[in-house]
């Protein structure tokens, strides 16, 4: 006999979460004027899952704050809460992929990271 094919299933809709933390690299910029702090605060997301980008310092500031590029706000935000920032954003000239990371005086690396630094 013949078989009847019937129309294909549609295809399961993407789910609509956040782009692998793979996918994003991050660069740490340390404006706190606390030697080794970017480093540490690299260490500890990378343990947390995200890929490091470059490390270094900025001028002082006192807020610490999260620049995106576009399309990865959702990245920003899930680094903004691993860190305890409550400052995002979007920076349209930011290279695609990396989200940039820059600590202020006020900064303290939340308890639920592994920290490498001793207090």
């Amino acid at each position: 006999g013949w078989a009847l094919l019937g129309p294909a299933p549609p295809p399961p809709a993407a789910p609509a979460t956040a782009p692998a933390l793979t996918s994003i690299t991050f660069e740490v910029l340390n404006a706190s004027g606390r030697p080794g702090l970017a480093a540490a605060v690299s260490r500890a997301a990378v343990a947390a899952g995200y890929t490091a980008g470059p490390v270094g310092n900025s001028a002082r500031q006192a807020a610490s704050t999260i620049d995106y590029p576009p399309g990865a706000e959702a990245s920003a935000s899930a680094l903004a809460h691993v860190l305890g920032i409550s400052a995002t954003t979007p920076n349209p000239t930011a290279p695609a992929g990396q989200v940039t990371v820059v600590l202020g005086t006020s900064f303290a690396i939340p308890a639920s990271l592994p920290s490498p630094v001793p207090p």
